[in-house]
């Protein structure tokens, strides 16, 4: 409604920075690019250059920005190439050419800039940093790094930069040091940490803020922050387990802050219920958060991201329904409403050609075949047939060449069949048949069990989580998920 205002009281005179910049706000708070895009070009348009420059050089920074968060790259370099050859043109036309996959004319560009008088060095080497990773030029990029830091060796946020750079190109050795100069030179203050803590949360990056959060415990610092970042983390990366592992350290804020931090909380208690368990009570608990008030479209975005990630396609589905109708102009909502349905529509038409061809898929045990209608009948807890199918592969013979390759899918699937069936002597035999030392199978178990306690299934849970302990004794997450459910026992 307010945006809709807004847009009614302009007129072809200039309102000024004030009045656009609320109505850029809103519209940004929608994702309707489109719409500031359109507004920033229309009074740019109307301003003279030698009337308010600087407004006139806002409203394209403005409308750059929408223009590349609306994914329209190439109008967006036009723009930046009409652009004054200043230091913003020039970043924005570097951005640009990246975004487009051009790095070597980025490059180019970026060689000639730093020959020009009163050229700023440390900005195009920052831009140079950011092509040289995308044109996987890692060596150069390492080089740029190092002349940015000798440029600012006083301010954090180059240090930042050098960190998140090298994390997100797979220079794991090099993050490690800089993060370890960084820790050294700035982790002095808890705004330092948190400075660098919040890109590398962005950015998923877990080894990184692991170890912020053990920083953060060792030089005495508020550690709520950096829990809420890791648990962020665990969320992108789909460790359900983990994250839920972490709620019970994140304590509800005190004062004005109390609500937001309540609705957080209870957000995230609700994903990772949602995510974990594939029970109607927590996919409708979740849906009818969303329904209760308006949210961010960022709440929206991270609920259908990690839906998706968990295989929870009609709740992904009824959060994105709900997501399309608060924001209409977010092309970002409609995209992953259309896919969603298309999964959907996709997975059902599967599922009735293996149900139909089930016989013969039985007969000649075809990978695929098999694994849609063993899930399809895991989904529809018909635990006797999905006993029966894996049990007439087993005794095939000759087996088919990829059971063995499959083995562990197949031992996690007789987990939770034993788990449905109560034969808990069955469970457990399968889950030691499964575990083998490797931290992937033990986290998928451990996820398990996090599903089996959410559905009322505690001692099934508790027995998967001490034969993880078992196989891996030092195992972290089992000791976490030990604490939660049993405090007191020894970590042992």
């Amino acid at each position: 409604l307010g945006l809709a205002v807004l847009q009614e009281g302009l007129t072809d005179e200039y309102p000024g920075r004030a009045y656009l910049q609320t109505l850029f706000e809103l519209a940004e708070q929608g994702e309707d690019y489109g719409l500031v895009a359109q507004v920033s070009a229309r009074f740019r348009d109307r301003l003279t250059d030698d009337g308010d420059v600087r407004d006139k050089r806002w409203l394209q920074t403005r409308q750059f920005g929408a223009l590349m968060a609306a994914d329209l790259k190439p109008a967006a370099l036009a723009l930046a190439v009409e652009g004054a050859p200043e230091d913003t043109a020039g970043e924005q036309r570097v951005m640009a050419l990246i975004a487009l996959g051009r790095c070597d004319e980025a490059l180019a560009f970026l060689r000639d800039w730093r020959t020009k008088p009163g050229a700023n060095l440390a900005l195009i080497a920052r831009l140079q940093v950011r092509a040289f990773r995308e044109a996987k030029q890692f060596d150069a990029m390492e080089q740029a790094l190092l002349e940015l830091q000798r440029l600012s060796p006083a301010f954090p946020a180059p240090a930042v930069y050098g960190v998140v750079q090298r994390a997100m190109a797979g220079q794991h050795e090099a993050a490690q040091k800089a993060f370890d100069h960084y820790l050294f030179r700035f982790g002095g203050t808890p705004a330092n940490l948190q400075l660098i803590a919040e890109p590398l949360a962005e950015i998923g990056e877990l080894g990184l803020m692991e170890r912020c959060v053990a920083a953060a415990a060792e030089r005495g610092y508020p550690s709520q922050p950096y829990q809420v970042m890791l648990t962020q983390v665990h969320l992108q990366r789909g460790s359900w387990a983990m994250a839920g592992a972490i709620i019970p350290r994140i304590v509800v804020a005190k004062g004005r802050d109390a609500a937001i931090s309540e609705a957080w909380r209870d957000w995230l208690v609700r994903v990772v219920d949602a995510t974990s368990a594939p029970v109607d009570a927590a996919q409708q608990s979740l849906v009818e958060y969303f329904r209760a008030r308006p949210w961010p479209i960022k709440l929206y975005r991270q609920t259908i991201t990690a839906l998706r990630l968990a295989d929870r396609l009609e709740t992904a589905r009824a959060i994105a329904l709900l997501a399309t109708t608060a924001f209409p102009a977010s092309a970002w909502m409609q995209q992953q409403l259309t896919e969603i349905e298309g999964e959907l529509a996709t997975r059902q038409a599967a599922l009735a050609a293996t149900t139909a061809g089930a016989t013969n898929a039985r007969r000649q045990w075809i990978e695929k075949p098999f694994f849609l209608q063993l899930d399809a009948l895991l989904q529809q807890r018909n635990w006797k047939e999905a006993g029966e199918l894996i049990g007439e592969l087993r005794e095939s013979r000759p087996a088919p060449e990829w059971v063995a390759s499959k083995d562990g899918d197949l031992r996690l699937a007789q987990v939770k069949i034993g788990h449905g069936t109560a034969q808990f002597a069955e469970m457990l035999a399968a889950a030691r048949l499964y575990l083998n030392g490797d931290a992937a199978r033990s986290v998928k178990l451990l996820e398990l069990a996090r599903t089996f306690y959410n559905d009322g299934g505690k001692a099934a849970a508790i027995d998967l989580v001490s034969e993880v302990r078992r196989k891996s004794p030092d195992f972290a997450p089992a000791q976490r998920l030990i604490a939660e459910w049993q405090p007191g026992v020894p970590k042992r």
